[in-house]
């Protein structure tokens, strides 16, 4: 959600929190790129990364997730974990929204090495979009 709604404060926090979760570097960049090719299952149900990825990114973006998706989510989750799923990528969606606007700097406790790479992901993430825009 970070990455898609270009928000740094929240990208740098949760840069931090991966890696204080044991998320190697080229693996935070494999989400913030949607490259499901260099992630692992861990806690989540075999496979089920990839479709959580997918499903965030089609909420961002397109206000919806679709029907194969929500398939592949009904089959890893239940309803009840699958509506959870669904509502918190929107609540950090708003979040974004709201530090956004308000121009939040990131906190004074994130290490300066989590901002640097915050900073590259969102640069690269800015550079595709000029790229997809101008084809």
């Amino acid at each position: 959600v970070a990455a898609t709604s270009r928000a740094r404060y929240e990208l740098c926090h949760h840069v931090q929190i991966a890696r204080e979760l044991g998320m190697a570097d080229d693996e935070i960049r494999a989400v913030a790129r949607l490259d499901n090719t260099q992630l692992h299952d861990t806690d989540w149900p075999v496979g089920s990364t990839p479709t959580l990825i997918s499903m965030v990114d089609q909420l961002i973006r397109n206000a919806q997730v679709d029907s194969d998706v929500l398939t592949d989510l009904q089959h890893a989750f239940t309803e009840p974990q699958v509506i959870e799923l669904l509502m918190l990528a929107g609540s950090y969606r708003m979040v974004a929204g709201l530090v956004n606007t308000a121009g939040t700097k990131e906190d004074s406790w994130i290490p300066e090495s989590a901002i640097r790479l915050a900073d590259e992901l969102l640069a690269q993430r800015e550079l595709r979009l000029v790229t997809r825009t101008r084809r």
